[in-house]
């Protein structure tokens, strides 16, 4: 069974710890012999809070690993590549900054590091070559524990982007438009990655307030006061889905990715009862479009 936690409450951050703490022998077992946790928030855009991971997110994270004495000996790097502005607005904009007066901190702008060539679908799923981040490549980096945090949000090409979109985009340097090949082509692309090079360790949706209508960037709030956590991103993002009121089957890169019909009853949903957490997300405009992957 894929354990996966569900928090229900009024602060944020207490969400983000008390989800955690529900996985602490797991998370424990999985940060052995990894000196280097590597933080991945969301800044698609680096003036739309909204859009955005929000700081107390992050924290609550860290304040979970410091509260356990799990930070001891690790460096914490908190690393982005923005799609739409420069990632550094972005940490300052969104108040990461804040961050350094507790913890020992390396801010990375993911756009502008070594890069590391991988290879995606074009337009007629033949594969071609972009630049990645080479930190983000996971066979390359076994030292490093890989943690995307996000919140949940529609999306205006492959329906929904939570924690393996997240990761995946937001390491791709001066290439990220070069995914959008075609609706087809971008959900294979990435079932790729992931597979491939470039997939978290540890996944955490904060879905205190997601965005559903014209998301990444121009949708609406919505308010659900949730928490998931997991090891396994391609489950975790699958609840998510779900909770949106999404079949997860719908998503491209999700039925590339393996998951089936019946997901849940593979999952060991802990904390809350998730049917109560369910609701109809409102899809992008173009979503009748996005559909057509198949």
């Amino acid at each position: 069974m894929v354990k996966i936690s569900l928090v229900y409450g009024e602060d944020r951050e207490e969400n983000i710890k008390k989800a955690l703490s529900l996985l602490l022998k797991e998370i424990k077992t999985a940060l052995e012999n990894k000196d280097v946790i590597l933080i991945k928030p969301n800044f698609v855009s680096t003036k739309v809070e909204l859009s955005a991971t929000n700081k107390d997110a992050v924290k609550g994270f860290l304040e979970f690993l410091k509260e356990n004495d799990l930070l001891k000996n690790r460096k914490i790097i908190i690393a982005e590549g923005a799609a739409l502005g420069e990632t550094e607005d972005g940490f300052k904009n969104f108040r990461y900054y804040d961050l350094k007066k507790d913890y020992e901190i390396e801010f990375l702008d993911l756009n502008k590091t070594e890069s590391y060539k991988i290879e995606i679908f074009g337009r007629n799923l033949n594969l071609i070559k972009i630049n990645s981040a080479k930190i983000m490549i996971k066979d390359l980096n076994k030292n490093i524990f890989y943690v995307s945090i996000c919140p949940p949000k529609t999306h205006d090409t492959v329906i929904v982007t939570l924690s393996i979109k997240n990761i995946i985009v937001g390491s791709l340097q001066n290439d990220k438009e070069k995914i959008h090949q075609s609706i087809k082509a971008i959900n294979l692309t990435l079932a790729k990655i992931y597979k491939d090079y470039i997939r978290p360790d540890l996944s955490i949706i904060d879905g205190f307030l997601g965005m559903e209508g014209d998301g990444p960037v121009d949708g609406n709030p919505v308010g659900m006061k949730i928490a998931l956590a997991g090891l396994n991103p391609i489950y975790v993002d699958s609840l998510m889905t779900y909770l949106m009121g999404i079949d997860p089957l719908d998503v491209g890169y999700l039925y590339y990715l393996g998951i089936k019909k019946d997901f849940l009853k593979d999952l060991e949903i802990i904390g809350e009862d998730f049917e109560k957490h369910k609701r109809k997300f409102k899809l992008h405009r173009t979503s009748d479009y996005q559909f057509r992957w198949r």
